[in-house]
């Protein structure tokens, strides 16, 4: 190593009463770098006692001119803390990237971790609803969420491991957008298998199978009797928003301007009493359940009605379960459950009180076939 200065083999008092001319000391690091500190207490300098003390005081020596003046090694020691500074920034820059991307990609495979995976390690499971009687709703005579759909879905998913059920409820057009965000794990809320459904989700085999129905006000003034007859009249037709029956309206002509679309069905029930629309359609289970609830003889139900034809084909709704495209080993599961408990006495007595019984059941078809078939 070279010299810089007279620096031989000078004694520690020697290096010692040199740099205090200069009223300067460097405190020298592992890497040889220095720092600059001005008017240091030499009367107790550390590692006096130490060998290291030597070394590190030779260090100065030889990294910077002995002659120099006080100015001249503090702006050589500022050079140097400058070039330090700016690679611990780009040091601590590459760090804070790096963590960003470690963090980045354990929360997206937290975020893809197998649902099924997931509830049995946890126990836990969520399920959305729409707060539609029957299918799914909150019953406020004892705060607890029931229906067709939540029941099954205890018994089904208690059966595969979970422990904790929880609910979330949002309006039935945000269920598919909510499944997909990850607010929750299933939907029970009685959907519809739907070929336009079926692009964005996976549906569970079905649970049960009924028809349409349109409510309309005492006397039924306008013979509404099926869609059809409401496309070629002047009425206005209530429809939730999402729906299968504002699919069916729009595919059997009635005016988009004469469709309205309603968040829930107490509001298009209101609607009708106002006279905003003519008609609501729903299927007959909760045709029926929102006229007993309703508790007035100012609202009825169409008779007789037909059910909506499409392609030649009269059709009749099947309700399943809403599954991510990604969960296949969750949705498996779940319908090796339902086969084993749809049709049993546990499942009618289950259902019954939801006006669901033996002439509601899907048969054998498959959610796939009904989504080939249609």
């Amino acid at each position: 190593m070279k010299l810089h200065g007279a620096v031989k083999n000078d004694s520690n008092r020697s290096l010692l009463k040199r740099l205090k001319r200069t009223h300067t000391v460097f405190a020298i690091t592992n890497t040889a770098e220095l720092n600059y500190s001005a008017k240091w207490n030499w009367s107790q300098p550390p590692f006096a006692s130490s060998e290291n003390w030597r070394n590190s005081l030779l260090s100065a020596v030889l990294c910077s001119p002995v002659g120099n003046s006080h100015q001249e090694i503090k702006e050589s020691m500022n050079s140097r803390t400058s070039r330090v500074s700016t690679l611990g920034i780009v040091l601590l820059l590459l760090c804070s990237v790096g963590c960003w991307f470690v963090y980045v990609r354990a929360t997206r495979n937290s975020a893809q971790l197998d649902t099924l995976e997931r509830i049995r390690n946890t126990g836990t499971v969520r399920i959305g609803y729409a707060n539609e009687a029957p299918y799914g709703y909150l019953d406020s005579a004892t705060g607890k969420i029931t229906g067709e759909a939540p029941e099954i879905a205890r018994v089904i998913l208690q059966r595969m491991g979970a422990k904790r059920i929880e609910s979330v409820v949002t309006e039935f057009g945000s269920l598919i957008p909510g499944l997909k965000a990850r607010r929750f794990d299933v939907i029970a809320a009685g959907m519809y298998i739907t070929p336009e459904r079926a692009q964005e989700i996976n549906f569970s085999n079905p649970t049960y199978a009924v028809g349409e129905a349109f409510l309309v006000k005492a006397g039924n003034s306008l013979d509404l009797h099926s869609f059809e007859d409401l496309a070629d009249s002047s009425a206005r037709l209530g429809v939730l928003g999402g729906s299968v029956e504002h699919g069916y309206a729009k595919t059997l002509g009635v005016p988009t301007e004469r469709i309205v679309v309603f968040p829930d069905y107490p509001s298009a029930l209101a609607g009708l009493r106002t006279g905003r629309v003519d008609a609501v359609a729903a299927t007959v289970l909760t045709a029926n359940d929102l006229l007993r609830k309703s508790a007035t003889n100012q609202i009825e139900l169409a008779r007789p009605f037909h059910d909506p034809v499409i392609d030649g084909k009269s059709v009749r709704g099947y309700g399943a379960f809403g599954f991510r495209k990604s969960d296949i080993a969750f949705l498996k599961e779940f319908n090796k459950g339902l086969e084993q408990f749809i049709g049993t006495p546990q499942h009618l007595e289950l259902v019954a009180p939801f006006g669901f019984s033996r002439d509601t059941l899907p048969g054998d078809v498959t959610a796939e076939e009904l989504v080939n078939d249609s």
